[in-house]
């Protein structure tokens, strides 16, 4: 954190299908306390149980920090979205489970993530996306524009999410995330024959 030194906000990822255990609890007040910003909990939000909503709540009633993380395997509803919105979270996120399985891109289409981040958006939630993205899905991904996106394995050397991530390929997230998209369909007098 004292690198970061309030420059950027902070995330960390506390567990998957979460509910209010006390050892889980208490790992989130030490995440608070190191300065997290927002700490991201993964959720099953296809099937929102009510021990999730009330776990939620208690929490967000802490301090407004927490980010559902649902599974894109199986992405929530719009009434999923909006069940979990009214526990007092502040956002959204879609991302794989399986991290040897497919992409993000390749679970859901790009109308698929632009409905996603509209309906996060509409509820008043950040709104985030990730799952084994690489530098190629980054135009697709830009196009919901969604608040933030997540990277692992497209920092690591050959893609290997358990390695340390690598400036160069650090450096190709980047360009590739600045670049501008190109929306428009070239001009019928500009086309090549």
């Amino acid at each position: 954190m004292d690198l970061i030194d309030g420059r950027r906000p902070v995330s960390a990822t506390l567990d998957d299908h979460w509910d209010l255990s006390r050892s889980t609890s208490r790992r989130f007040i030490q995440l608070i306390e190191a300065g997290v910003d927002y700490v991201k909990i993964g959720v099953n939000g296809r099937y929102v149980e009510d021990s999730l909503i009330t776990s939620l709540r208690a929490v967000s009633a802490y301090k407004p920090v927490v980010i559902a993380v649902c599974m894109a395997e199986q992405p929530p509803r719009r009434s999923d979205i909006a069940r979990l919105a009214a526990s007092g979270i502040v956002g959204i996120m879609l991302d794989t489970r399986e991290k040897s399985g497919p992409s993000l891109t390749q679970l859901l289409d790009v109308e698929e993530l632009v409905a996603f981040v509209e309906i996060g958006r509409e509820l008043g939630l950040l709104t985030g996306l990730a799952g084994r993205l690489r530098v190629e899905d980054v135009p697709i991904v830009k196009l919901s524009n969604a608040d933030y996106i997540g990277f692992r394995s497209a920092l690591c050397p050959q893609g290997h999410r358990d390695s340390r991530c690598a400036p160069e390929a650090i450096a190709r997230v980047r360009e590739a995330m600045r670049t501008k998209l190109c929306t428009s369909k070239p001009h019928k007098d500009s086309e090549v024959a």
